[in-house]
Parts: structure tokens; sequence; C-alpha cells
């Protein structure tokens, strides 16, 4: 089994080997040819090594075989990495070549020492080709020999009392809560088709769905049932349909005999169906559609379907409702573990040790009933003596663990994509129950080469659903992320990942010397408190090695020492450097030699200055640098050419001042901050290029852009990934000029955030009232020359508009609401304020109109209005307040339903006109459930 995971890991690493040289870099290849003849030859053995993997993944090997077979597949991966190692050499060598080819100065130095380099290259493969030839011979060996004995051996996966064969009589245990909750969504008339149940492998799944079908509530619902398993995982719809014409059903609430005529029967009578498919993990769309289309078509009552799954996507694909099922609690652990004991050994039930050992050994269980029950079975036909042992011993040190739990358990794997495979390798770095959050993981793989670098974040997201599908995480409940969320490995997921990463990937924890340790180990990580001088020292004769993570628990800060200077000349091959959480003080200059580097973490460090030569480093995708003493960024930041990803935001870039020509950074996702400066590299064109930025960009200091066609070069419509856009001038300027830059910075289409700050001209360009079709919120703010306010009543999904120091604005009037619809403006607004408006008188533009859904307005420190628009036809609105409205005399006679009414600072409203009874503004507002005037509830 372990040289099944290990050759589905070794088979992920090969199927992405050749992607970037031969996709990117095939034409360049052919000018040298030896290399690539070399590497054309390495390729048509890479598609031969992945074939026999997967002939691994289909044997059984026993004994002497499967070691042999383990320290094959150990010895591919290696020479994987190998392969890898080079091809990351001749990408950055025609890289260098690239940046180099406008330079004359010492061209003929460079030209002889690349020519060198290429030469001693193509020998590199050479000898690769040669290893792997031999191990793939020794592999087919192997293979042979397998499949020449596997007759006589024993398969243990399919004698293995899984939860899907159905037939186990303990009752079902802990799941009351989940049986209501299901049968009340199959039984309601939900506009879903029926209900997923989606969690992993061993979650008792299957059983819960049997004992759902045999429900009194669903045989009154659906008179006609049909059980679907589905052995292999994949959907057949000519299967299904066959069943349902012979009326076949595979349930044990009645005879099957009982069943399939009752289902004549119902059929019939076209009463409603009920299709249960359990275990259903893969599918093609089409050919579901094609299964429902006929579905349909029979005449029967109401079709509701009802899956068993461990893949989360298949719920979207049937149109299902997914139901997340949770592990059982250790209680109802232990009452399995008791029931099956008792049913096998009643002799036992007495004991009085028996319930203690029990519950002890529930924890073990990690919340799987199929683990339960498999501890049941050991504890009832152990003496007691054996207990102690069971008790202390790890449950993945016991026979049957590997024996009966672990088949079961990893039977997901092999339906598994390549590439998440190879990231289950990667979470044996990490300890168990640790914290993920999915976009700072998928940075890693794509930092280690994992995952090609993605300009499109979509792209990167569908990497990361791909793996919460798999149902192998659960979700963090206490964990503390800024509001992202975080998930954490089953604990036998982990245990998996410790088999799937072999030698590759090693988690250490409190040593003081690696002498140990394997020198082909590729990833590392340290869980220390303290990581000696000794460690550092060592690692330089790790000279394979790509990933060194420092992780901490309890948010304390890593001791450690001073990085050896030439530590960096040794560790050539180093992807991922992360040193967060640690007392680290200075990184040394060696850091230029890591020219493979693409992750740097230095963030929640005292680092206060980072190495010039770091802008050498052209591979570098991910900086992170957030809380730390840094006050500038290295000289010449701009040459980091590759650079995805700065995890700095707008206080950081203040502080550190961006630097000079940071238009160069043409791939860079996130720019918080960008200052317009009449300087040489601070133009706004810098953003001309810089077409992959995501999120939030504040674009400061306008005042300084020449005219409109040089704020139309910073071409901000191209930047579809961005979010939210803040416009902002720190100094008054020409109005025509203003309106001008404005014009130029139309913003992308799919924008959901605008902010213009101290505009100033009298009237705003055509853009900004446009129909944006994602725009959800707008703050204008200090646009003091600004008269009349744009027609925003037109933008279908504002929710949210801010008005805001508009010292020119005397009147809202019909203008602002724009072309009504059928009388109505505003379709999505939800809340509308007006705040420190010094000349605004009257809002009469308001009273005409409806706006469906605001429920929130407010007036804040507008002086000179001395009425406020009638409200009647705000039907919706719930929340109304009024705040330092000093001239504000009375309500409107005619208030829609609020809930809330608040009214401070605005001396002319009094409280003790609402207070007497029976008094006209009394009447307005009694039946307003909360009222509050000056800090006064009424």
């Amino acid at each position: 089994m372990e040289a099944a995971f290990q050759s589905g890991f070794a088979s992920a690493l090969l199927d992405i080997l050749f992607n970037r040289v031969t996709d990117v870099f095939l034409t360049e290849l052919k000018k040298i040819k030896n290399v690539y003849e070399a590497v054309d030859k390495l390729e048509t053995t890479v598609i031969e090594a992945q074939s026999l993997l997967l002939q691994v993944d289909s044997s059984h090997f026993q004994g002497i075989a499967r070691h042999a077979m383990k320290k094959r597949v150990d010895t591919l991966t290696g020479l994987c990495y190998d392969a890898e190692d080079v091809m990351d050499e001749i990408v950055l060598l025609m890289s260098k070549d690239n940046l180099g080819s406008g330079k004359k100065i010492w061209w003929f130095r460079d030209a002889i020492l690349r020519y060198l380099k290429t030469w001693a290259i193509g020998h590199g493969i050479s000898k690769l080709q040669i290893k792997f030839n031999a191990i793939l011979e020794q592999l087919k060996d192997l293979i042979d020999l397998s499949k020449k004995t596997s007759n006589g051996c024993r398969d243990l996966t399919s004698e293995v009392p899984s939860d899907r064969e159905g037939s186990n009589p303990v009752p079902l245990v802990g799941r009351d809560n989940d049986v209501d909750e299901i049968i009340k969504m199959l039984t309601s008339h939900h506009s879903e088709k029926g209900v997923s149940i989606v969690g992993m492998d061993g979650l008792g799944k299957t059983m819960l769905a049997q004992h759902i079908l045999c429900d009194p509530r669903i045989d009154r619902k659906f008179p006609i049932k049909l059980w679907v398993p589905i052995s292999d995982g994949y959907f057949n719809k000519q299967d299904v349909c066959d069943r349902l014409d012979k009326g076949a059903v595979l349930v044990n609430c009645k005879s099957e005999a009982e069943e399939s005529s009752d289902n004549n029967v119902a059929l019939k009578l076209q009463q409603n169906l009920l299709i249960v498919f359990d275990n259903l993990l893969k599918m093609k769309l089409t050919d579901w559609d094609d299964f429902w289309v006929k579905i349909s078509a029979k005449k029967v009552g109401e079709i509701k379907i009802f899956v068993t799954t461990s893949n989360a996507s298949i719920s979207k694909s049937t149109g299902t409702c997914a139901y997340n099922l949770k592990p059982l609690s250790d209680e109802s652990c232990k009452t399995l573990i008791e029931k099956k004991v008792c049913l096998h050994n009643p002799n036992l039930c007495g004991q009085p040790e028996f319930s203690y050992v029990a519950g002890k050994l529930a924890s073990k269980c990690e919340g799987l009933p199929f683990v339960a029950r498999i501890i049941g079975l050991v504890l009832a036909t152990s003496h007691k003596n054996d207990w102690s042992d069971l008790l202390e011993k790890d449950l993945s040190h016991w026979p049957e663990f590997k024996a009966e739990i672990f088949p079961v358990l990893s039977l997901g794997f092999k339906d598994m994509q390549l590439h998440v495979k190879k990231f289950l390798s990667y979470f044996s770095l990490f300890p168990q129950n640790y914290c993920f959050v999915m976009d700072d993981l998928a940075q890693l793989w794509v930092g280690e080469g994992f995952i090609e670098q993605l300009n499109d974040s979509s792209s990167l997201q569908a990497y990361v659903d791909a793996l919460l599908e798999t149902s192998i995480f659960q979700v963090c409940e206490d964990a503390n992320h800024a509001g992202r969320p975080s998930y954490q490995l089953h604990k036998f997921t982990h245990d998996f990942a410790q088999v799937v990463a072999s030698k590759t990937c090693l988690q250490i924890q409190g040593v003081s010397t690696l002498s140990s340790i394997d020198k082909d180990i590729r990833h590392l990580s340290l869980l220390c408190d303290n990581i000696p001088l000794s460690i550092w020292t060592e690692l330089g004769t790790y000279k394979r090695i790509r990933t060194i993570l420092s992780l901490h628990a309890d948010n304390k800060n890593v001791k450690m020492p001073k990085i050896p200077r030439h530590l960096f000349k040794s560790l050539t091959h180093l992807r991922v450097l992360a040193l967060s959480g640690t007392d680290v003080a200075e990184v040394p200059d060696s850091i230029n030699k890591l020219e493979h580097l693409r992750y740097l973490d230095v963030s929640n460090t005292a680092l206060s200055n980072l190495p010039d030569k770091l802008s050498t480093l052209s591979t570098l995708q991910f900086l992170k640098l957030k809380n730390t003493a840094l006050s500038h960024l290295p000289k010449d930041f701009h040459k980091l050419t590759s650079l995805l990803f700065v995890d700095w935001d707008k206080s950081e870039l203040n502080r550190l001042t961006l630097p000079a020509h940071i238009g160069n950074l043409s791939s860079l996702q996130t720019l918080p901050l960008f200052h317009v400066g009449n300087k040489d590299g601070y133009s706004i064109t810098e953003l001309q290029n810089m077409n992959h930025l995501h999120g939030a960009i504040c674009i400061t200091n306008l005042e300084n852009v020449k005219d409109r066609e040089e704020a139309k070069a910073a071409m901000l419509h191209k930047k579809t990934s961005l979010r939210r856009i803040e416009l902002q001038w720190n100094k008054s300027t020409n109005s025509s000029l203003a309106r001008d830059i404005l014009t130029g910075l139309r913003p992308p289409l799919y924008l959901k955030e605008l902010k213009i700050t101290a505009y100033c001209c009298y009237i705003f360009p055509d853009w900004i009232a446009q129909p944006l079709p994602m725009l959800e919120k707008i703050h204008l703010q200090r646009c003091h020359s600004c008269t009349v306010l744009p027609a925003f009543g037109q933008l279908p999904a504002l929710r949210t508009l801010i008005i805001q120091e508009m010292e020119s604005i005397t009147s809202v009037s019909n203008s602002f609401c724009g072309q009504l619809v059928d009388g109505k403006c505003f379709p999505s607004l939800n809340t509308l304020e007006f705040n420190d408006m010094p000349k605004l008188e009257d809002c009469t533009g308001l009273e005409a109109t409806r706006m469906p859904q605001l429920r929130v307005l407010k007036f804040v420190n507008c002086p000179m209005m001395n009425t406020l628009p009638l409200l009647r036809n705000l039907t919706s609105l719930k929340d109304l307040q009024i705040r330092r409205c000093k001239s504000l005399v009375t309500l409107p006679d005619v208030l829609p339903a609020l809930e809330s009414l608040i009214i401070s600072e605005s001396d002319k409203l009094e409280a003790k006109q609402y207070q007497t009874g029976g008094s006209k503004e009394r009447r307005k507002v009694e039946y307003i459930p909360y009222i509050e005037i000056n800090g006064e509830l009424i």
C-alpha cells in the first residue's frame, strides 16, 4: 500500500516535470541541439515511467517485493526531483540570456560561460537518463514478478468490513440530528433536486443513508425508492435506467421481492420517486443531463436524488443540496465500541474496566464510526491483559490499522487528481491539527513549482477548490485568520501524508542535529522554539533541499542564531525560505546565490533591513514582510520582475516608500497604494502594464498627472481583477484638468467599490453613472467644487452610497435618481448617507421615487436642512438617523414602518414634543419600537 501511495506522488511529479520547458522554451531549446535531444529523450522516458507507476497503483506487493518496490519508487521520486532541478537550470539560463540580449558588456565572456554551462546541462540530462533507464528496468521486473504471484495473494480491501456493505447489525449511533435534518431537506419543497451527504470515507455515509431510507417519513413521501450502489464511483446512466425499469431496489427495510413488487405498483400509480446513488464520485455532465431528461419523462410524481459521496463537487453537478457530515463525538464512538463488543463477546460487557477502556479507545477513532466498529471487534477478541497495550499504542501502529482500516480510508486516494496527490505529501511538513489558510497554502505551492505561475486568480482558485472537494479537510472552528476561512486535515489523512511523503518531506521537532536525516530530503520544516546554530551549519550539507519552513505555535517568536553568511552558497536549489515568527536579525548578502528562490517570508520578525542583493533574484514570486521593522526596500527593487505578491498594506507602503519604476513588475498582483509623482519612475503611467493587480488600490497625488492622455495611459479599465479603487487628490488643481484626469481613469467593468476624494470640478465625468454591473459601494468625499450629484439611481448593484463633505451641494434633485423604471430607482440600494454637508437644504429628489431595498437613511451634520423629504415611498426603510441637523424642525407627516429612529444634537427636534401623549409629533412616531433622542430612550 505504501508503494502505491508513493507511486502516485512520483507520478504527480513526472506529470508536471516538462511543462515549463517543453511548452515555453521548446523553440529556444532546438537551437541548443545536444540539450534538446537529451530533453526529448528524457520526456519519452517520463511517459514510460508514468505508465509503470499506474501499474504499481493497481498491483499488490507482499513482503520483500513490497519493500523492494518502495525503495525503487523512492529512488524514482528522487530522480524526478533531480530532473526538475536540471530543467530549472535550463529555464534560468534562457531567461538570463533574454534579459541580457541587449547588453554588450562582457558579452564574449558570458557567451563562453553559458555555452559551457549548457554543455554541462546536456551531459547532466544524459546521466539522469541512464539512472532513469536502470530504475525503470527494475520496476518492470518487480511488476512482472508481482503479476505472476498475485493469483495466490489475498486482496485485503475486498475483505474489509466497509460501511458500504450495509450488513452490519450495530444500530446507528449519534446521528439523530443528521437523520432529522436530511429527512426534512428531502421531504420539503425546495428547488434543489435532493440531498448529497458529503464526507470522507469511514464517516458512515452509506449506513446513514440506509437508515434514512427505512424511516417511515421517507416511506410516506417516496413510495418508490431505488438504491444504486456504485462500487467504482463512476456514474452509469444506463445502469440506473435499467434498474428503474426493473423496479430493482437494494434496501433492507423489506425483502428485495417485496420492494420490487411495491415499486412496480407505485410506478403504475405515478407516485413520488427517490433515487439513491451510493458512493457517486465522478460523472460526465452530459451523461447526467441525458439521465435527468429520461427520468423526468417517466410518469411519476416528484423525483428527488439522494447521494453519498466524498467529492463535494458532486452536489453541484447533480443540483442537490450538500449536507456536510461531521465526525461523531467521542461519546458516540464509545457507544459504538461498546455495542460492537457486546454483540460479539457479551461476557466482556459486565467487566468493571470495560467502560473505561472503551472510552479511552474512543478518542482514537477521530470521529469515524467505521474505525469505532473495527476497534470494537479488536477489543471483543482481545484478552484483558492486552488492553493496556491497546491503550498505549497509537492506532496507526496496530496491525489491524494497516490490514483493515488503512485500505478503506485510502479508497479515495487513487481517484485524486495528480496534482492533489502531490499536495497531500506536502501536508506532512505541518503538525497535526495545523490550521491552513488556503490562499497562503496555494502561494507556497506556486513557490514550490507544484502549480505553474498563475496571473489569473480564478485558475489558482480552481486548484484550491479541487483540494477542498476531496473531503480531506475539516473547518477550523476556533482559528483566527482575519476572517479568512481555515481548514485542518483529519488525523488519518495526516497519517497518509506521512506515507506519501516518504523521504521527500520531513518535519523535525526539538532536535539539535540533522546527522540522522537522509541527504536526499527536499522539503524540511522546523517545529522548534529554538533553532540552534548547529542546525543551520548542517543545513549547508543538504545541497538538494528546496524548502525550509520555520513553523511556530502560540504566536511566540522562534529563537534562532545569526544565519551563517555563506550558508546560501550551498543551498542553490532552495525555492521556499519561510522564517516568519523567528527573531532573525539579518539576512546575509549570500541570498543572491539562491537563484531559484521563489518564496521568501520574513513577516512577523524584527528584521530592519533586506540586502540590496535580493533584487538580483529574478525568480522571486512571493515576498512577505508584514509586521517587520523594515525602513526601506532594497535598491533596484523593480528588477524583481517575477514578483507576484507582496503582503504590504497602505500603512506599510507609506512607511517604506514605494521604489521607482514599480511598473517593471508587470506580474505583480498586490499594490494597495500608489503615489503619483513628478520624478522619473513615479508617473501614473507606471501602472500601464500592471494588468494583473488584484483586490484594492489607492491612487493618490492625482494633481501630478499632466493631462487626460497620461491618465488614460494608466489603463485602469484593463485591470479587471481590481475590486476596490480609491482616487485621491491631495492638492487643489485646475477644474478642467481634474475632470480630464478623472475621465481618463475609467475603472474596470467589474469594480465593486469606488471612492473619490478631493475631486475639484463642479461635475463628474459620464462614466461614473454608467451601469457597472457589480458596483456595490460609492463614497464621494471632500469634492468641494461639485454642485450636481451624478445620476447614481441607474446603478443596478449599488448597495451603499455615502456623500460626504460636499460643500457646494445645496439640494438633491430628481436628476440624482436618473431615469426611472416603473417609478423606481436605486434597485439594490440598502444604505444612503449624507455626511457633513454644510449647504444642503433639501432632498426633494428623494420624494417622488421608490427605492425598493433602502433600509438605512442617515443625515449627519447638515446644518442648513430645515425639512426632511417625504419618505412615504421608501417602504423598506427601517433605520432613520438624524445627527447634528440644527435647522430641522419637524419630521414628515407620514413615516414608513421604521424600526429605529435616532436623533441627536438637533436642537429644534426636542425630545419633549415626542414624549407628550396625543400630540401630533408623538402620533408620528408612536409605532416605532426604538426611539432615541439626544441619548434618551423615548
